[in-house]
């Protein structure tokens, strides 16, 4: 597989699971209300991811943004542990 393509397909399939959460997101805030969704950690916790997410889209061209990506890995590996020890 060529890395254009490779690039293509992890771009793709970034904007795909972004879309997925953002609407999660949004529809958890409409069927709870703000208030209600925002009383729950985990809930603050994806808004927050998705948000982030959101932001490197809006600024896929600017260099640097690694951190980003970065911070939402570590995000997802705690996740997996905390949920695995419970």
């Amino acid at each position: 597989m060529s890395k254009d393509f490779r690039g293509t397909v992890e771009c793709g399939l970034f904007q795909v699971f972004t879309a997925i959460f953002a609407t999660e997101a949004a529809l958890k805030i409409l069927a709870l209300g703000l208030f209600n969704y925002l009383k729950d950690k985990w809930n603050c916790f994806d808004v927050v991811i998705v948000f982030l997410s959101l932001i490197e889209l809006g600024l896929s061209n600017v260099r640097g943004l690694s951190i980003l990506r970065s911070f939402r890995l570590v995000c997802d590996i705690y996740l997996y542990f905390s949920n695995s020890l419970i």
